[in-house]
């Protein structure tokens, strides 16, 4: 079986573009690389789309990625990685194998060094095949950043797929430091439209050796849309609330979240060492706000529990 219609490695200054890929095997597979540029390739009916392992400054831009037995985009020990205006839809609805057995992903960036972005994305309907027949019974990860330092989340679009396996950990945007002290993440005007059966977003923490907490030190969550609704395929609705958030420094500005059922929580803050939070509008609950927010109390500068 062919495992890539596209193969590279240690390729410096490349540019990767305009290629069309269908079939039964993979897309794009390049390893060990500098500068490289991926962009306007239309990927399509295979097993996954572009696969980077240990490439320096990759630039992936303006890709089309469609109906992908598995992830769409997946880069292991990548550094100062840019995904920008690419397009992703019904990826991740088969179930893989080994480590990655029990998650399913849209995009998946693991140990990036430096910087990461990813801008202008459309992410759509992950888990769930073209047809609608098959829902991988795993839990799904629209967009996963795990192990990641400076990061920029901006301007993306992100559906959730339906149907989707109830009691899972799903999530449309999943983000977890790295143990680096020092680094922060920016999530700035996304659209993330899901169902209640598990949170949307989560800017997560990590817990060390002895129970220490590792956490993105700056945190700006600003100007994202955020709507749950009902799944109309399923009866279940998750107890978590849409937005969890932790930073050493957070900072939550002119939000707006709601959910289709009330009352349902729309943020939880897991007790942040400092939080800011003004001009937001949810139609539930905060939780676990911390001991030091301002300004105070946050109902006279939020609208909280707006119907």
């Amino acid at each position: 079986m062919t495992l890539a219609a596209l193969w590279a490695q240690a390729v410096e200054q490349a540019r990767f573009a305009g290629n069309r890929s269908g079939g039964p095997g993979g897309g794009i597979l390049v390893f060990e690389g500098d500068g490289n540029e991926f962009c306007a390739n239309v990927l399509t009916s295979g097993l996954g789309g572009i696969a980077l392992d240990n490439e320096t400054r990759p630039h992936l831009i303006g890709n089309v990625i469609e109906d992908m037995r598995f992830a769409g985009i997946v880069a292991h020990l990548t550094s100062d990685l840019v995904l920008k205006g690419n397009r992703l839809t019904w990826c991740g609805y088969t179930r893989s194998t080994g480590t990655q057995a029990n998650t399913a992903y849209g995009i998946r960036v693991d140990a990036n060094h430096g910087s990461l972005t990813i801008e202008s994305c459309e992410v759509r309907h992950i888990g769930r095949s073209p047809d609608g027949k098959t829902v991988v019974p795993v839990t799904v990860r629209a967009i996963e950043a795990t192990s990641v330092e400076d990061c920029q989340v901006r301007d993306n679009l992100i559906v959730t797929a339906s149907g989707l396996a109830a009691g899972m950990n799903h999530r449309s945007l999943f983000l977890l430091p790295s143990t680096i002290a020092r680094h922060g993440a920016q999530v700035l005007d996304n659209t993330v439209v899901g169902t209640l059966v598990a949170p949307l977003i989560e800017v997560s923490l990590m817990v060390t050796t002895g129970f220490r907490f590792r956490v993105f030190r700056d945190v700006l969550f600003s100007n994202n849309r955020c709507d749950q609704t009902r799944d109309p395929s399923s009866t279940s609705v998750g107890p978590d609330p849409t937005v969890i958030l932790a930073g050493h420094h957070l900072s939550v500005v002119g939000n707006q979240i709601t959910a289709d059922l009330r009352p349902h929580p729309s943020f939880d803050f897991m007790n942040s060492d400092y939080l800011t939070a003004v001009g937001n509008i949810t139609s539930g609950d905060w939780n676990r706000l911390g001991a030091q927010v301002k300004p105070t109390p946050p109902a006279n500068f939020n609208h909280i529990n707006v119907p």
